[in-house]
């Protein structure tokens, strides 16, 4: 597609919904931060040239203040049940 239409940047839309397994809290409720899946996609676009436009969306399910989803159910919109933890994350993914 890159090379056929001519893309040259990306939105990545979805970057923290639970399909990337970017987040989870172990028992004691403390965060798990796992890159992996993140780090693939934006490796992969890079390397056929395609930059992106990063989006903070959507909300992990273990730091989302409800249950509440949209388009399709797979993405939870809701805010944070704590924005501490959540200002951690965003952190975390920036340093990264």
């Amino acid at each position: 597609m890159r090379r056929e239409c001519g893309f040259r940047y990306l939105r990545f839309h979805g970057l923290l919904c639970d399909d990337m397994g970017v987040y989870r809290e172990d028992k004691e409720g403390r965060p798990i931060y796992n890159w992996q899946y993140i780090d693939e996609l934006y490796d992969s676009l890079l390397a056929i040239g395609v930059k992106t436009f990063v989006e903070l969306g959507f909300m992990p399910a273990a730091l989302a203040s409800e249950p509440t989803r949209s388009f399709g159910g797979r993405a939870n919109v809701t805010p944070p049940k704590d924005y501490q933890k959540w200002a951690d994350l965003i952190r975390a993914l920036v340093t990264h």
